[in-house]
C-alpha cells in the first residue's frame, strides 16, 4: 500500500504540470513502469475529476481540466447554494413554529374578542327567547385548526401523474388530507404554509443516476458508450464523460477504445451477477420531466380564505400598535398589549404576505428554466430515439415533434434548445435544394452501431445458476 502511495505521489506531480497526456505520456515523464503508472492513474481518477478524450490516431487521453480539482471539493457555487439551501430550510422552520403560534393563536384570540365585543353590543337589544348566535361552527373551526396546527409534513408517499398547461406529464406527491365533512381535501394548515413557501416538491435520490448507468451496463453486456450516458442523465457531453469516469472508477470498469476509435466504458465486472431482479430501473432523462413550480398549489379560494385571515390579524395588529394607548394606570398584559397584540403579530403578518411576494419572482425564473428544461428532454428524445434506431439524419421538424401530440411546445424555446443540442451532439446541418435544413448527426449514431457490435461480440460471461462450493459458518 505504501508503494502504491509512492506511485500515486510521483504520477500526481507530473499531472500538475501537465494536465492532458496519455498513459504512455505518464509512464515516460514519471519513470514508472507502464503498468504502475495505470495503477496510480486509476487512483487518480478516484481522486480528480478528469475526463477522457480519443485522438484521431485512437490514444486515450487523460484530460484533468486546466487545474486539479477533488472530486469530493465542492465549488464556491455548491458551497453557497448548500449555505443558502440551509438558512432558507432554518427560516422555514422558524417561521412555521412562528406561524402555529401567532397565525392561529393571534387570530383566535382576535376572533374571540371579536365576538365577545358583538356579544355585549347586542346583549342590551336581545329578546330574552334569542338565544344569540350559534358560535359552534367557530369553535369547531379553531379546534381543527389546532389539531391539525403541528403536522409539518404537508405530503405524503403516494404519487399522481398529472400534465402541467404545456401537457409535460410529471410526478408529484399527494398533500396530506383532512376530512372536511364526508370528503377529503388538502389541510387548511398544509395551505397556510404552501400559501407561504409554496408546496415541497419531489426529491430525487442523488445516487439515482449511478445506479441507473449500472443497470443499463449490467442489461447490455458491460459495454457504455458517451451518447447512451448523456440519455440516461441529461448530460452535456463534457458532464457525460466525467460522469462516466466516475462510474468507471465507482464500479472498478476500464476506458477502453475500441478498434474503429469509440471510446467506450468497460463494466465488465458489473455483469457477474446471480440476479439482476433487483436493479434500479432504467429511466431515460425524457421521461422524468420536471414538476411545475407552484406559488401555493391552493384552490383559489383557500388562498383567498388564508389572505383574509393574515388580513385580519393584519387590521387588528394595527389597531394595537398604532392606535391603542395603554392607560396610565394600566398594567401587567394590558399595559404591553401594544407589543404583545400590536407590534409582534403585525410584523408577522407583514412577513406572511412578504415571503410569497418575494418568491413569485423566484418561481417566474425557476418556470422558464423548468420550460426549457422539458423542452430539452424533448428534443433530446427525438435524437437519441432516431439515430438508435439508424436513421442519423432529421429535419428540423422531428426534432421538435412530438410523436402524441399532446406538448404544446414554444417555437422559440424549442429551436433555441434544438440549436444547443445539435451542436452538443456534433450534429451538422445539411442545407437542401428547398432551402429547409436537415440535421445529421453521424458521430453518435456511429458510436451507438459500435456498441451494439461490441456487444454482440460479447458473450455473457457469468451464470450465476450453479453453485460449485459453498461455505457454512
Amino acid at each position: 500500500m505504501e508503494a502504491l502511495k509512492d506511485k500515486v505521489k510521483t504520477l500526481e506531480k507530473v499531472i500538475e504540470k501537465n494536465k492532458h497526456l496519455s498513459l504512455t505520456d505518464a509512464a515516460a515523464q514519471s519513470g514508472l513502469p507502464l503498468d504502475d503508472a495505470r495503477e496510480a492513474m486509476q487512483v487518480l481518477m478516484e481522486r480528480y475529476h478528469c475526463r477522457l478524450r480519443v485522438t484521431q490516431g485512437g490514444d486515450l487521453i487523460y484530460d484533468f481540466g486546466n487545474s486539479l480539482r477533488r472530486r469530493d471539493e465542492k465549488t464556491w457555487q455548491e458551497r453557497r447554494d448548500e449555505i443558502k439551501a440551509a438558512l432558507w430550510k432554518g427560516f422555514q422552520v422558524f417561521f412555521k413554529a412562528w406561524i402555529a403560534i401567532t397565525l392561529v393563536v393571534y387570530f383566535v384570540f382576535f376572533v374571540v374578542l371579536l365576538i365577545t365585543g358583538l356579544l355585549a353590543l347586542s346583549s342590551a337589544n336581545r329578546d330574552d327567547k334569542d338565544r344569540g348566535p350559534d358560535l359552534s361552527g367557530v369553535f369547531y373551526m379553531i379546534a381543527r385548526l389546532f389539531q391539525e396546527i403541528w403536522i409539518w409534513n404537508t405530503l405524503t408517499s403516494t404519487t399522481v401523474y398529472r400534465q402541467d398547461p404545456y401537457g409535460f406529464p410529471y410526478k408529484e406527491y399527494q398533500p396530506r388530507t383532512a376530512k372536511i365533512g364526508k370528503t377529503k381535501k388538502k389541510s387548511f394548515i398544509a395551505s397556510v404554509y404552501d400559501f407561504v413557501f409554496g408546496p415541497p416538491r419531489p426529491k430525487e435520490d442523488p445516487l439515482n443516476n449511478p445506479k441507473e448507468l449500472a443497470a443499463f451496463a449490467r442489461q447490455n453486456k458491460g459495454i457504455v458508450v458517451i451518447p447512451e450516458v448523456k440519455a440516461l442523465a441529461g448530460w452535456n457531453e463534457d458532464q457525460a464523460n466525467d460522469f462516466l469516469t466516475e462510474c468507471l472508477v465507482r464500479y472498478d470498469g476500464q476506458a477502453r477504445i475500441s478498434e474503429n476509435g469509440v471510446l467506450y466504458g468497460d463494466f465488465e465486472e458489473l455483469t457477474r451477477s446471480v440476479s439482476k431482479e433487483g436493479d434500479h430501473p432504467i429511466v431515460w432523462y425524457w421521461n422524468e420531466y420536471e414538476a411545475p413550480y407552484l406559488m401555493t398549489g391552493n384552490s383559489t379560494w383557500r388562498n383567498v380564505g388564508i389572505t383574509a385571515m393574515n388580513s385580519f390579524n393584519l387590521l387588528f395588529a394595527a389597531f394595537f400598535a398604532f392606535a391603542y394607548k395603554p392607560a396610565p394606570a394600566s398594567s401587567g398584559f394590558w399595559a404591553h398589549a401594544d407589543i404583545i397584540l400590536g407590534w409582534v403579530p403585525f410584523l408577522f403578518s407583514v412577513i406572511f404576505f412578504a415571503v410569497p411576494i418575494f418568491r413569485s419572482f423566484w418561481v417566474r425564473r425557476k418556470e422558464k428554466e423548468r420550460l426549457r428544461n422539458n423542452v430539452r428532454k424533448l428534443v433530446m428524445k427525438n435524437i437519441f430515439t432516431n439515430i438508435s434506431s439508424g436513421n442519423d439524419t432529421l429535419p428540423e421538424t422531428q426534432l421538435l415533434h412530438d410523436p402524441k401530440n399532446s406538448i404544446k411546445v414554444p417555437q422559440a424555446t424549442a429551436r433555441e434548445v434544438m440549436k444547443e443540442l445539435v451542436i452538443d451532439w456534433h450534429g451538422e446541418a445539411v442545407p437542401q435544394n428547398d432551402g429547409s435544413l436537415l440535421y445529421r448527426f453521424e458521430q453518435p449514431a456511429f458510436e451507438l452501431k459500435e456498441a451494439a457490435r461490441l456487444r454482440a461480440l460479447r458473450g455473457d460471461s457469468f451464470d450465476g445458476g450453479d453453485t460449485y462450493i459453498e461455505l457454512n459458518n
